[in-house]
């Protein structure tokens, strides 16, 4: 690990209090691990590249841009957009418009603007006439984004509701 990386390094305290079983890297142990893992890896590298193949020979419809209601769903937007998120909605809506599946990650700091991201997102495939769903890791999330969409998408013609644990 690079000195400046340092932090990275913890203890290790294994699994339900069993030690770890060491190797040295010069004994055959450590090389069938070694091999063991890279072969896992190539594994897994084939496998992403198979599915990816398959993702890509799929076609899908594209979703235009939706006219006046898109258009005033972004104006309605409380804040200006940063560049960075301005360029992300734009990819994000370009992907929208290809006959290919999306395949894209947004990631940023928690107050950078991923949900409005997504609710652009969201927006482009209502208005076409299709349904979104949201996933988040969380109840506590789900129902934040719950009352963040309904605030955001009030007096457009979208039904918002969620599905959780605590739903019945």
């Amino acid at each position: 690990v690079p000195l400046y990386e340092f932090k990275k390094v913890q203890k290790y305290t294994g699994s339900q209090g069993k030690a770890p079983k060491l190797s040295h890297m010069d004994t055959k142990t450590w090389r069938e691990a070694k091999e063991r893992v890279k072969k896992e890896i190539q594994d897994i590298a084939k496998d992403l590249l198979k599915m990816e193949a398959e993702r890509l020979a799929l076609r899908t419809e594209p979703l235009p841009f939706a006219g006046e209601l898109e258009k005033d769903f972004e104006s309605a937007f409380p804040y200006e957009e940063t560049d960075d998120q301005l360029k992300a909605i734009a990819d994000v809506l370009s992907d929208l418009e290809k006959r290919t599946p999306m395949n894209r990650v947004v990631v940023g700091d928690v107050g950078f603007g991923k949900t409005e991201v997504a609710m652009r997102a969201a927006a482009r495939a209502v208005f076409n006439g299709r349904q979104t769903a949201v996933l988040c890791p969380t109840t506590i999330l789900a129902e934040q984004h719950y009352r963040t969409f309904n605030r955001r998408f009030e007096g457009f013609p979208v039904r918002i509701e969620v599905i959780s644990r605590l739903t019945p």
